[in-house]
């Protein structure tokens, strides 16, 4: 005769097959939390099964049921509502109509950008390791300004210290101004995030100077409209490449 196990003793033993109606249950685990590591999920059957399984036989299991790993994405209610999918429909709408237009559509954007630059490999004796000091500070950021279109850069400035709504009209201003004497405003269409420091930019536009200059705002949480932040990336990698051969030109930062 077969040795017989009471309850408690099969709930210790370690079971290397999940029954179906157990797997199917976890399937719907990932859309509660997403977050759940291997380990996580053979404590949660368990408890809802008393069964313990290893994680490599929950890996075993899984195999092929679970999507991938990814990285995760906030996604909440507030992000997708009714109302924020209206403004980028509508954004969508009049990007479409301007460009049918040809209209020059005009993408303001700024970026901090940290100067601060260091090596990352150093000479040492054999055997022991290279120790560099490492400072408190890293630096003051810079305020890198631009406005791209699909021609190039039409406009940059940089500039230190804090970047606040009554800088960001000057600065918009002064765009607006030189983009004056490249050609007509009235088929000029200047598009801005939310930023804080673009609340009040609206009443650049209303200066007599930019008649017919139009100013659009993305809608929020719209990175599929925002493709101009690449741009600064790239930006910012050149220049701490640049940054990096001439160090010893750099000029002094204001103090």
């Amino acid at each position: 005769m077969g040795k017989y196990y009471t309850d408690e003793e099969r709930a210790r033993a370690y079971s290397r097959k999940l029954p179906n109606k157990h797997i199917v249950c976890l399937e719907e685990e990932p859309s509660e939390n997403c977050q759940l590591t291997l380990k996580e999920v053979c404590t949660l059957v368990f408890e809802k099964y008393q069964v313990r399984v290893s994680v490599e036989a929950v890996r075993a299991n899984l195999e092929g049921r679970w999507f991938t790993i990814k990285k995760t994405h906030r996604d909440s209610d507030y992000r997708n509502a009714p109302a924020n999918k209206v403004k980028r429909q509508e954004l969508a709408m009049l990007l479409l109509q301007f460009a049918a237009a040809e209209k020059k559509i005009l993408y303001f954007e700024e970026t901090s950008l940290n100067i601060w630059i260091s090596r990352n490999y150093g000479w040492s004796s054999a055997g022991q390791r290279a120790m560099g000091m490492n400072t408190s500070s890293k630096g003051k950021y810079i305020h890198v300004i631009a406005c791209i279109s699909r021609d190039g850069v039409e406009y940059h400035e940089g500039r230190f210290g804090s970047f606040d709504s009554e800088v960001a009209n000057g600065t918009v201003l002064v765009m607006m101004r030189d983009q004056a004497t490249r050609g007509h405003l009235s088929i000029a269409v200047v598009i801005l995030d939310n930023a804080p420091c673009h609340t009040n930019v609206e009443g650049v536009f209303d200066e007599l100077e930019f008649a017919g200059a139009e100013c659009l705002r993305l809608g929020f949480y719209s990175p599929m409209q925002k493709g101009h932040p690449e741009c600064f990336l790239c930006v910012q990698s050149g220049g701490k490449k640049v940054h990096g051969c001439q160090k010893e030109q750099h000029p002094e930062r204001p103090r």
